[in-house]
């Protein structure tokens, strides 16, 4: 592979040591490429300690906002009509 993207960082560096080997393989490079949040700088930093990486800052990343469908008015759930767990009647 020539890129891994780590869209959650790993625990431990061992982890991270198994996920970023499966790029560099046959004595080939590739690119480890991994997303941060602000709750993920102080376990990455531990990690990035061990490693000699290149490190990319981006300076501005537009927030997300996720799209949900438009609720429709008057719409209600129907209460469940029977059945479902429990005892059967025949």
């Amino acid at each position: 592979m020539s890129h891994v993207f780590n869209f959650d960082i790993p625990k431990t560096v061992d982890e991270y040591t198994h996920r970023i080997g499966r790029t560099a393989r046959i004595g080939k490079e590739g690119k480890a490429i991994s997303l941060l949040s602000s709750h993920d700088h102080e376990a990455f930093r531990k990690i990035f300690g061990r490693f000699e990486m290149e490190k990319m800052k981006v300076d501005f990343v537009p927030k997300f906002i996720p799209l949900r469908a438009p609720r429709r008015e008057g719409y209600r759930r129907s209460p469940p009509r029977g059945g479902g767990y429990g005892r059967r009647r025949y």
